[in-house]
């Protein structure tokens, strides 16, 4: 368990599960109401067996984090640039970083991607459900996944590089 304070000195906690070697980075932010390990419980092994490292933020005012209440992304969204911020100093500003968020926690990232992001923040995954495919029928769940984190061929990744995401 990690902790950090955000810029209103909210104190938040995260859970960092290092791989050796990284190839990429995972700032993984949970949905309303929810948890890190329900919403990302199903990808936790994969992440791992495809060398990525991961930051499971708890969402400000749930969990063990700090905060009477959420602000739906607009106050969490500065929360997961300082997650950033904080793998950067863990990680020494590499490999690739991808910010990947569930239900509000998609909000929070897609928000978080309106401001200026350190150049190792290559991609931002949003909108997934808990299951991890229920919203993409066919699609493959994890497979989908796979195909979502390792080539960003897919319109809900959206880069930092100034590239134009791939269309479905």
């Amino acid at each position: 368990t990690v902790k950090i304070h955000s810029q209103d000195g909210t104190e938040l906690l995260g859970h960092w599960m290092p791989v050796v070697n990284p190839k990429r980075i995972i700032v993984a932010m949970h949905g309303w109401r929810s948890a890190w390990d329900n919403d990302f419980g199903l990808a936790a092994d994969f992440f791992a067996d495809n060398h990525c490292s991961v930051l499971y933020a708890e969402q400000r005012g749930q969990g063990r984090s700090g905060g009477n209440h959420m602000g739906f992304g607009l106050m969490e969204r500065f929360d997961c640039l300082r997650w950033v911020d904080w793998v950067n100093e863990e990680m020494g500003g590499s490999p690739d970083v991808y910010l990947c968020g569930v239900s509000m926690g998609a909000s929070t990232v897609l928000m978080a991607g309106g401001h200026p992001l350190p150049k190792n923040v290559i991609g931002i995954l949003g909108g997934f459900h808990r299951a991890l495919g229920e919203n993409f029928p066919g699609k493959g769940g994890v497979a989908y996944l796979h195909d979502l984190v390792m080539t960003g061929e897919d319109d809900l990744v959206l880069t930092n590089n100034g590239a134009a995401a791939n269309r479905v």
